[in-house]
């Protein structure tokens, strides 16, 4: 059994630090979700805009006839001080009560991790690495790293082969096989950038890419020029069909 693996890496020279929940939104509105390693669905209702609930409590201690003596944030403190004044105080009515506010509204849901999946396709998030299934045996796995000077978005695709491989079956598994998907993806990152960041057209043509190939004999080939533009190809042919 031989793996192979290609790792294409596209480092944009714009960071994406701020406004991060309002990227996630767009992800979310262009097809693509976030996910980490624990995630155990990508339901909708962690996207986008949604309700919440904030509920706070305060601890109140009542003593000798006067009102909120004392006052806990917590819980277990809040007993202990009860439990303690009352050994000291046996005679004295002191008791704690609970005093709760709520607050509700909506807000953009932040970004559950770095991993990216796009359910038009085959995915899972199981085993602690969501990645998609192209061509029955690929497996791919797209990140978004979002950093305070660049950012990032890797795609790293794996094919496991009974057997080596010639140059021809592997560029087929590892190159036309993810295509579709990579295109798909590097497209709705591009495009929630440009949707959040109002950033310049020149950060993504020209942005950085690396490519590689490796083997489980840890040999490495670089990607030819012509698998870089296929991938380019694929990502343009998405703008031009909106």
């Amino acid at each position: 059994m031989l793996t192979y693996v290609r790792t294409y890496e596209i480092t944009y020279d714009s960071p994406t630090r701020e406004k991060i929940a309002q990227l996630n939104t767009k992800l979310f509105m262009n097809g693509v979700k976030t996910a980490n390693k624990y995630s155990s669905d990508i339901d909708d209702i962690h996207y986008g805009l949604q309700e919440y609930e904030d509920k706070d409590s305060t601890w109140h201690i009542d003593m000798m006839g006067k009102v909120s003596v004392m006052d806990f944030i917590y819980h277990g403190d809040a007993e202990k001080a009860e439990r303690q004044l009352q050994e000291a105080f046996p005679d004295e009515d002191i008791h704690m009560y609970e005093e709760s506010t709520s607050k509700t509204g909506t807000k953009e849901m932040g970004p559950r991790g770095e991993y990216l999946i796009h359910p038009d396709y085959d995915y899972c998030i199981k085993y602690y690495n969501p990645k998609h299934t192209v061509d029955d045996d690929v497996t791919v796995v797209a990140t978004l790293f979002n950093g305070y000077s660049q950012t990032k978005l890797k795609f790293v695709i794996t094919w496991v082969s009974e057997k080596v491989a010639r140059k021809a079956k592997i560029d087929q598994k590892c190159v036309e096989a993810p295509l579709e998907i990579m295109g798909k993806i590097q497209h709705a990152v591009e495009k929630s950038m440009k949707e959040t960041y109002r950033i310049d057209s020149d950060v993504f043509d020209n942005a950085e890419i690396g490519c590689h190939f490796d083997a489980i004999s840890e040999s490495r080939s670089e990607c030819t020029p012509d698998i870089i533009e296929r991938v380019r190809a694929e990502k343009r042919k998405n703008e031009e069909e909106e």
